[in-house]
């Protein structure tokens, strides 16, 4: 969850509501002030900014004002003309929709990229260098991309299980054996499956990978490391999930590849290898492609 999220969802003193509202309304200023200038410019006391800070779940005034700058200018970085909720409206025309959407996922994917950081990528690749076997566990929009990087990571010789089903997701956390690690893919992070699976492996202390959004949340609490999914889309007041959708592809395309790329010569190989064994009969008229 977002910090501006979280402020607006939990409970509030009417003192804390006032200093909620100026911090939203004046975002830029309220990230540059130290506590006792905004304090003394909304006419409350230092002590008051501290346990607002606190309410949120951080140490101190300080240590908010940090986060919720680097939360700004994640907001303010991208996504400058085109809105990931509603990326067109009902009087474009066709060709308009199809430039927008494809604007749309241009600008996830750098939106990706700026929060692709090298040490988390580099645990997740030491978790899979590791792991005999990888569960994954996510639903709705998930389940197509984690089928797809299975299917990839398994013509490498990486074994990869996914389960479609819900209940049995939460059957087979509990049937994973040490020497395993999961993937859990929840973009609020909050989804109660999400947390119960995640609930589970941690008791039996099995290495956790979370693709979320940004901010705290129940997954990344549980999480040995976490990368983070473009979050510019509404939970519920959206067309579809185009951003997100493309930003937890692009997320896994990314781990393959880096895993791929740490026995490349041998994985290559094996990957030509096997296409020209399991789709001999897969042939293209394009003789540019038929290779």
């Amino acid at each position: 969850m977002l910090i501006m999220q979280k402020m607006e969802s939990i409970h509030m003193s009417e003192n804390e509501k006032h200093i909620r509202d100026y911090i939203l309304d004046h975002r830029d200023e309220a990230v540059n002030l130290t506590v006792r200038e905004l304090a003394d410019k909304i006419y409350v006391s230092p002590a008051s900014l501290v346990v607002f800070a606190k309410k949120l779940g951080f140490s101190g005034w300080n240590e908010f004002r940090q986060s919720f700058g680097e939360e700004q200018t994640y907001l303010d970085s991208h996504f400058h003309d085109i809105d990931a909720n509603v990326p067109f409206t009902g009087t474009d025309n066709i060709m308009k929709i199809a430039n927008k959407i494809a604007v749309l996922q241009q600008e996830t994917i750098s939106d990706t990229l700026s929060l692709i950081r090298q040490d988390r990528l580099q645990r997740v690749l030491q978790i899979l260098k590791k792991t005999e076997i990888l569960y994954m566990y996510g639903t709705s929009m998930s389940y197509m991309a984690a089928q797809e990087f299975a299917y990839s990571m398994k013509r490498i010789g990486k074994p990869v299980e996914y389960c479609e089903l819900q209940a049995e997701q939460l059957f087979q956390a509990r049937a994973v054996r040490q020497g395993s690690s999961a993937m859990v893919i929840s973009y609020t992070g909050e989804t109660p499956h999400a947390a119960e699976v995640c609930h589970i492996l941690k008791k039996k202390k099995i290495p956790i990978m979370a693709v979320t959004g940004i901010g705290e949340n129940t997954v990344r609490q549980y999480s040995d490391v976490c990368l983070d999914i473009s979050t510019r889309e509404n939970v519920h007041s959206k067309i579809s999930t185009f951003s997100t959708r493309q930003s937890i592809h692009t997320i896994l395309d990314i781990i393959y590849s880096c895993f791929f790329a740490l026995s490349y010569e041998e994985n290559y190989q094996t990957v030509i290898e096997t296409n020209r064994a399991v789709e001999r009969n897969r042939f293209s008229t394009n003789s540019r492609i038929n290779k």
